[in-house]
């Protein structure tokens, strides 16, 4: 896999729900982080689904460092 490529992540792990609600698009580090601790993951997205594009990328930041 390329160091620099965007993944589309499933929120609910489910590669059968291609639901725009239920995808996100994740660098490929990014995607490697969300892959572990998954109840934690669908309740992070699950809210974060609701917030605002500028509100997504701050609170997602916060998460990943």
């Amino acid at each position: 896999m390329k160091k620099n490529c965007i993944i589309v992540h499933y929120i609910d792990y489910n590669k059968q729900n291609r639901n725009p609600n239920n995808l996100i698009t994740l660098c490929n580090s990014c995607n490697a982080k969300v892959n572990f601790n998954r109840n934690y993951w669908k309740n992070f997205f699950g809210n974060y689904a609701e917030s605002s594009l500028t509100e997504k990328v701050k609170i997602f930041n916060r998460q990943i460092k």
